[in-house]
């Protein structure tokens, strides 16, 4: 089943993985609150304890969206949960980067192999 939000589509894998995969081209200043709201409703109504953000899809980072992803990663791992990563575009990875944070996320080439790492 997909689930659909204004900013990301939703799906179960296989080994209930829930997919998350971003309908934006930007987490910036003016959508920051938007996502982080939509991705918070579905940790607190889902709980899921695998979940994979396919970020194909996103072309830029603000400070705000790299926050909220750090937020969202300190309250799957709190909760016993995983995060994951995949398919960053060359100028995101670099973003994650120059801020460390690709020590912090476990990121991946792609989603097969995001997927396969759970």
């Amino acid at each position: 089943m997909i689930t659909a939000a204004k900013t990301f589509e939703s799906y179960q894998a296989d080994d209930d993985v829930t997919v998350i995969q971003f309908t934006v081209a930007e987490i910036d200043f003016i959508n920051h609150d938007l996502v982080a709201t939509e991705l918070r409703d579905l940790v607190e109504t889902d709980c899921p304890s695998k979940l994979l953000l396919d970020m194909k899809r996103i072309h830029h980072l603000s400070r705000p969206g790299l926050s909220l992803l750090v937020v969202l990663l300190r309250n799957v791992s709190r909760d016993g949960g995983r995060l994951r990563l995949c398919s960053l575009l060359p100028q995101v990875q670099q973003a994650f980067g120059r801020l460390s944070l690709d020590r912090v996320f476990a990121i991946y080439e792609d989603l097969p192999q995001a997927l396969q790492d759970f």
